[in-house]
């Protein structure tokens, strides 16, 4: 398994048009928290779902395949069991840039954040996000 830098995640954050797949219809979901969080700070973020036709009055899409115009990267919060399927077709639909949530195996010709919690990355977060962070960092267990 392929190991998250910091220099992956700042790639990512860098990136302005994401997807975030597996966003839930549940307004309290922490995916739905992520997509504000977001937005919030001036990503264009597409939600992908299946199951709704919009999510935070935003055009939901099944796939990503179907996002018009392409997205820059995707945030992936499925089950993990899911990931090699939507690797396939973030690669089919030419992203470069993945976040899986949880560990995800490697994904040729992309650059792949994995383990980690978008929330303790995002700039002017929230104190405990920012408290989580530093803790992980006295323990020698942020990505270099």
């Amino acid at each position: 398994m392929a190991h998250t830098t910091r220099h992956d995640i700042d790639g990512f954050l860098a990136l302005h048009r994401i997807a975030i797949v597996g966003v839930s219809r549940d307004e309290k979901s922490y995916s739905r928290m992520l997509l504000r969080a977001f937005t919030d700070r001036g990503y264009d973020v597409v939600p992908v779902n299946p199951s709704a036709p919009e999510i935070e009055g935003r055009q939901c899409f099944s796939t990503i395949a179907q996002v018009q115009p392409p997205v820059e990267g995707v945030l992936v919060l499925t089950k993990a069991s899911e990931y090699p399927l939507i690797a396939a077709e973030c690669a089919s639909a030419g992203v470069k840039h993945l976040w899986f949530r949880f560990p995800a195996p490697p994904v040729d010709g992309a650059t792949v954040v994995q383990d980690e919690c978008p929330f303790m990355w995002l700039p002017d977060r929230e104190w405990y996000h920012s408290l989580h962070r530093a803790l992980r960092g006295l323990v020698g267990a942020l990505p270099r």
